[in-house]
């Protein structure tokens, strides 16, 4: 057989390769989105009290949600989705409860592996300041992924007020700087023109008594604040 032969078999065994290789990595994700979506089914009903799961069935859904993610590890939605799954499971417990708190340490590392692939997504870097909050891991990297919960996701209100009501709670704890960027959060989500706070952001002034950040309510906003 002449080079030139041999030359066009060794391109095609090449390109042969290359689509069984794409084919393998696509079956994968697929059967990954598979394995997500029908757990995810069932999960979503749960949460919305539409459906009684026993705790060996909620195990058995974990784990098609590890599976999930052991077919397509490098999709931050799939660590998103178990990280919020880990998350649920561990409200049914108490602070101190020891399982309640596996599952938080679960999901807070769910979250920040999401957040990793997907730096980008403000909810990932919301769930690891949540869960960080919760399992009193109130460091630096609590802090910065409170601001990055901010600053990745100034449209979504339901990331900013989840966030704000993190800072809340944190307050006296938080950098001058941190709480200037809470600040500026809450006088955005009062006076957001599509879905104005302020009804909520009035909630929770009262209930963590921050009476001194009411005024970002006003229209005035910072400029009616008296100097801190």
């Amino acid at each position: 057989m002449s080079k030139s032969g041999l030359g066009r078999i060794a391109i095609g065994l090449t390109l042969l390769c290359v689509l069984m290789m794409a084919f393998w990595f696509a079956g994968h994700r697929m059967l990954a989105d598979i394995y997500n979506q029908q757990a995810r089914y069932y999960v979503d009903r749960w949460r919305a009290g539409k459906l009684q799961l026993s705790p060996t069935r909620l195990d058995e859904l974990q784990a098609e949600l590890k599976s999930a993610i052991a077919l397509d590890p490098t999709n931050p939605k799939l660590h998103e989705d178990l990280a919020r799954f880990h998350a649920w499971r561990s409200e049914q417990g108490s602070l101190a409860d020891s399982t309640s708190r596996a599952a938080r340490v679960e999901a807070r590392t769910y979250f920040t592996q999401a957040a990793a692939l997907r730096p980008t997504s403000q909810r990932a870097w919301a769930g690891v300041a949540y869960l960080r909050f919760l399992l009193g891991e109130v460091d630096d990297q609590f802090g910065s992924a409170l601001k990055l919960a901010l600053l990745r996701g100034p449209w979504d209100s339901e990331i900013q007020m989840t966030a704000i009501h993190i800072g809340f709670a944190s307050w006296q704890i938080l950098t001058p700087e941190l709480q200037d960027q809470l600040r500026r959060a809450i006088y955005n989500q009062a006076h957001w023109k599509l879905a104005p706070q302020k009804a909520r952001l009035e909630l929770l002034i009262k209930a963590f008594n921050r009476p001194e950040l009411a005024c970002l309510l006003e229209v005035a906003g910072p400029k009616a604040c008296p100097p801190a």
